[in-house]
């Protein structure tokens, strides 16, 4: 009894002295309709009396109304949606065999999936952050420290979001990560608590990516209605050279020489495109504009145009 009382009293220190985050899981769960979920130790269902057992899988499910979690065939309950938490601060849910620490609520999404939506302390947070916003080759413990006050100003901005997710749009969270380069990463985070850039004495945006290609862009070419910022602004980066990039598109997708028109049922569904990631965009784009009762091949890709800058 002491050892919890102690650790939740541990998990409302971390709460008052730092904010929380609500993310929204779907990088590497997707989109299911059923989900399996398996508690590390005790966690109770919020405002109900039920509690989920340590180390026991349960599932659950979308339903018309909202959600319901199921532990083997019994029925535990139905709510339009329920939040998970658990009895020690270092206790993690497992989500489809990924671990996440803090509380977990299940919401229905469209009225087809299961989203949950991870809400914990900041820093946290941040270590599920810098481990999959790093190459995993660097070595150097000042590299993460970057990537992680850039990562925690990120955050701070986006607080408040409703729509905050775990995939590249926002940031990409892989929760409570087992990897190699985790204890290095997670003394980056420690090692850097609370830090963020700031200008004029405020904290900013600190936004980042993988590559700029040799310069930076100016916030307000990219998004237009935002004011210019003064610290985002168009000049080389010698940090980041610029690499040339090609891509090579096959003319030619589908030889059609080699299939019998006539008999186009014998070949049909053994036949591929040769660059099926783009013709899959190209027949997606097709439905969505009244082709959906059609079966497409692309046969061929004869002009490429950039329409836009992305």
């Amino acid at each position: 009894i002491m050892l919890i009382a102690l650790n939740v009293v541990n998990q409302a220190e971390a709460a008052e002295t730092e904010p929380l985050i609500s993310v929204k899981l779907s990088n590497y769960l997707g989109s299911k309709s059923s989900i399996t979920i398996q508690p590390s130790e005790i966690y109770r269902i919020k405002d109900t009396n039920l509690t989920l057992s340590a180390k026991k899988d349960y599932e659950v499910k979308v339903t018309s109304n909202g959600v319901a979690i199921y532990k083997g065939t019994e029925k535990l309950g139905e709510f339009p949606s329920f939040e998970v938490t658990p009895s020690t601060y270092d206790a993690t849910l497992a989500i489809q065999g990924r671990k996440y620490l803090g509380d977990v609520a299940f919401t229905n999404e469209s009225q087809k999936y299961v989203r949950p939506i991870n809400t914990l302390p900041i820093e946290d947070y941040l270590k599920g952050v810098v481990p999959e916003e790093s190459l995993k080759n660097w070595t150097s413990l000042n590299t993460f420290k970057a990537q992680a006050v850039a990562a925690r100003g990120y955050a701070l901005k986006h607080l408040k979001d409703s729509d905050l997710t775990d995939t590249q749009f926002k940031q990409v969270y892989g929760g409570k990560q087992e990897l190699s380069i985790t204890p290095l990463t997670d003394k980056a985070v420690e090692e850097t608590f609370g830090e963020v850039v700031t200008y004029n004495g405020r904290a900013i945006e600190t936004l980042f990516s993988s590559s700029n290609g040799g310069i930076i862009e100016a916030n307000s070419n990219y998004w237009p209605k935002g004011d210019p910022l003064p610290y985002f602004q168009v000049k080389n980066d010698p940090y980041d050279p610029q690499m040339p990039w090609k891509k090579v598109v096959n003319k030619q997708q589908i030889d059609l020489s080699t299939k019998d028109l006539a008999a186009s049922e014998i070949w049909w569904s053994q036949t591929n495109e040769k660059d099926l990631k783009m013709t899959d965009n190209i027949k997606n784009k097709m439905k969505a504009n009244g082709l959906d009762t059609k079966d497409i091949k692309i046969t061929e890709i004869t002009k490429i145009d950039f329409y836009d800058r992305a």
